[in-house]
């Protein structure tokens, strides 16, 4: 971008001149600079388009790339309301209501530019994965972005193989893993460092219990947007496989607080290889995580909350990254638990409230987690779908905050709005003898602690449940119901229902619920 401030709208002079000026419209000046490798200029062209022509669209579009997704909204609403056949401008907005996770409006957005343009492939792409967020409309996301695949290849798109990405990932979601497996072979074979494939390739062998390869690909998550890279890595080199006697090591927390708990077991085995190791945490997991079991506490494990000052490091390693860095198979899984701890004062506290409510099994209920998290629907069940559990004469204690809705039980305590943080809901979980839930933070917390824990699972799980099995390498305490088709949570239930009928809780062996 040329810094001559007689003519601050000026494209740069770089080559791209003559066909920015064919082109005409700005925002497709934009995008050209975009596929040029000239992102770093669009943001500033933009701008100074801006104070040339006034024009609300164009600041919306500088909003959305500065992340400011509300009020690129509402600039380029007002842009449509003049403009209302907009095909840009209107697919934008689709854009930033998505970031929103303002998904039905972004739906309704990207369905708007197809009845317009119906070619439009990356809104056909965009509305297909919106679409397979919704378990209901799963087979209609597959059939919008298979329309995306065909149309790409059709009109020769550069976003072709973003489209075969995208219905990669809902066969995953589908189960069909041949599918999956070939779209993510062609996108990579064309495109070897293509973020999206690699990613949903790591969790399909992942998944399929392909650890090794898993892990290493799964590394590629931090070239998809959505999971995105975190803000707070320093500037020191990242470990991998330098000697860490006598050196300091950063780890930061990525992804989910499921991941970090699950990850958390690593930790220790840093500092048997002589690492001083500094944990970053969410606040909500500072105080649980100075329960982590620690084989040398001459050395022990600082924890420090994101955003708070962090002594210095020699290097860092996001948790997640740490199974790829211990060589993690199926066999080598450090799984011995508990390797984090209730305090022992708040769980008697826990214990006598439970004591003055009544005999019989206490059994904890998470049936619901993240409402936010983008495969909610898929993971998450409705409360009253737990109203079979009535037949077991039991106590149940909610062991979820922010509860929308309750299970029609009998014999249920809300314990939710004594749960600050998750040293609260692990001391709640000591003090009963089984907990029942769905795939949230809950299920990796109880295992951890080695508690017994009966996992409620759709048909197609997340990758650390891997397929078929009841049992699970991560957690020896787990147990796992799984749905036999698509939204049978009343199966699930009753299998359930079932097995506490027989007898105390406990780890099923493998093949069997």
């Amino acid at each position: 971008m040329t810094d001559d401030p007689e003519e601050p709208s000026r494209p740069p002079d770089d080559g791209l001149a003559a066909r920015i000026a064919a082109i005409g419209d700005v925002l497709a000046t934009a995008e050209a600079l975009r596929r040029d490798n000239a992102s770093d200029r669009v943001l500033p062209y933009l701008e100074s388009q801006l104070a040339r022509h006034g024009d609300r669209a164009l600041l919306g579009e500088a909003e959305l790339r500065r992340g400011r997704f509300d009020a690129a909204v509402e600039h380029l609403a007002a842009a449509l309301t003049t403009h209302p056949d907009d095909v840009p401008r209107r697919h934008l907005l689709g854009t930033a209501l998505r970031r929103l996770n303002r998904n039905d409006e972004a739906i309704a957005a990207f369905e708007a530019v197809l009845a317009r343009d119906p070619r439009h492939v990356a809104a056909r792409q965009a509305l297909g994965s919106l679409l397979t967020l919704k378990p209901e409309r799963l087979a209609d996301g597959i059939a919008q972005l298979e329309a995306a695949v065909a149309a790409a290849t059709d009109a020769a798109e550069p976003s072709l193989h973003d489209a075969q990405a995208a219905l990669a990932g809902a066969c995953l979601l589908a189960g069909r893993w041949e599918a999956g497996a070939a779209l993510t072979n062609a996108v990579i074979a064309a495109e070897p460092n293509h973020g999206y494939a690699n990613f949903y390739q790591s969790l399909l062998r992942l998944t399929l219990g392909d650890l090794a390869n898993g892990f290493r690909q799964y590394e590629a998550r931090w070239l998809v947007p959505t999971v995105g890279v975190p803000a707070n890595i320093p500037d020191i080199p990242e470990w991998t496989t330098q000697d860490l006697r006598g050196r300091r090591l950063r780890v930061l927390s990525d992804q989910g607080v499921g991941d970090v708990i699950q990850f958390a077991r690593y930790l220790p085995l840093l500092v048997e290889r002589g690492a001083s190791v500094v944990l970053e945490l969410p606040p909500a997991l500072t105080h649980l995580l100075q329960s982590l079991t620690n084989p040398h506490p001459e050395r022990p494990i600082e924890i420090v909350a994101v955003g708070d000052p962090a002594p210095p490091a020699d290097f860092f390693a996001p948790v997640c990254s740490l199974p790829t860095r211990f060589g993690t198979r199926l066999e080598t899984i450090p799984a011995s638990v508990p390797y984090l701890h209730a305090e022992p004062a708040a769980t008697a506290r826990w214990r006598r409230r439970l004591d003055a409510t009544g005999n019989g099994p206490r059994i904890g209920l998470c049936w619901s987690g993240n409402p936010q998290f983008p495969l909610a629907g898929y993971r998450h069940m409705p409360a009253d779908a737990l109203a079979p559990l009535a037949e077991v004469p039991a106590l149940y204690c909610t062991v979820q905050p922010d509860l929308a809705a309750m299970p029609p039980l009998p014999r249920l305590i809300d314990c939710g709005a004594a749960l600050d943080d998750f040293a609260d809901t692990a001391a709640l979980i000591a003090a009963l003898d089984l907990i029942v839930t769905v795939d949230t933070a809950v299920a990796h917390l109880a295992g951890a602690l080695g508690k017994p824990v009966w996992l409620l699972l759709s048909r197609i799980p997340d990758w650390r449940w891997m397929l078929e099995r009841y049992d699970n390498p991560w957690y020896p305490t787990a147990r796992l119901f799984r749905q036999s088709h698509d939204g049978d949570w009343a199966g699930v239930v009753a299998r359930v229902v079932e097995a506490l009928a027989r007898g105390a809780p406990g780890p099923a062996a493998t093949g069997s619920d």
